[in-house]
C-alpha cells in the first residue's frame, strides 16, 4: 500500500504581486522610468517551485529528500503535509500525518498554551478526550508545565517551538 502518492504535482508562485500593483497604478512617465530602473519587474510574474513531480512512497519505507537551495524540497513537504495546495497534480496521503514543517500554524497568541495544544490536536483530527489523555505528557516533554495556562504571547519563541514539537510528537502519527 502507498503511504504517499504524488502524481504530476506542479506548484507555481506569483512573483512581485505588490510590484504588479505599482505597475498598474503608475502613470505612463513613471512607468517608463520604473521599467528602466527595475526591468526584472516586467520580465516574469510566476515561478515554478515544483514542476511535474511524481513520487510514490510505500508504507514502512523511509525517504530522504536532498537537493540544492531552491530545489523545491520544502515546497514538496508543504504539499505533502497539506500546508499548501499544488497548482496542478494530485497529492494523496494515506494515514494520519504529523508534519514538523510549519508546526506553529494555527497557534494563536491570545490563547493559552493548553488551548493551543488542544487546537493543534483538533487540526490534526484528535478530539478533546484523546488530547486530554496526552496533555500532561505534552507539557512535561516541552518542559513548560508551569506555563500551560499562560497566553502564548507571553512565551519565548523557544517555548512556543517546544510546545509545537511536543504536540506533534504526541499525536501518534503513521506518517
Amino acid at each position: 500500500m502507498d503511504a504517499i502518492s504524488i502524481q504530476g504535482v506542479t506548484k507555481t508562485y506569483r512573483i512581485g504581486v505588490g510590484r504588479a500593483r505599482v505597475r498598474e497604478m503608475a502613470p505612463w512617465p513613471l512607468d517608463r522610468a520604473l521599467r528602466r530602473l527595475f526591468p526584472s519587474w516586467w520580465v516574469r510574474d510566476t515561478f515554478n517551485a515544483l514542476q511535474d513531480v511524481s513520487v510514490t512512497v510505500r508504507s514502512g519505507s523511509s525517504v530522504g529528500i536532498v537537493g540544492h537551495n531552491g530545489a523545491g524540497k520544502t515546497t514538496l513537504l508543504k504539499v505533502i503535509a497539506g500546508v499548501t495546495s499544488p497548482t496542478s497534480g494530485v497529492a494523496v496521503v494515506s494515514g494520519r500525518m504529523a508534519a514538523l514543517i510549519d508546526i506553529l500554524i494555527g497557534f494563536h497568541p491570545e490563547m493559552t498554551g493548553r488551548e493551543n495544544a488542544y487546537l493543534l490536536g483538533a487540526v490534526h483530527g484528535f478530539n478533546r478526550s484523546s488530547m486530554s489523555s496526552r496533555i500532561d505528557r505534552i507539557f512535561e516533554f516541552a518542559e513548560i508545565d508551569d506555563m500551560a495556562d499562560t497566553p502564548l504571547k507571553r512565551y519565548s519563541s523557544g517555548m512556543v517551538a517546544r510546545l509545537g514539537f511536543a504536540v506533534i510528537s504526541a499525536l501518534d502519527a503513521e506518517i
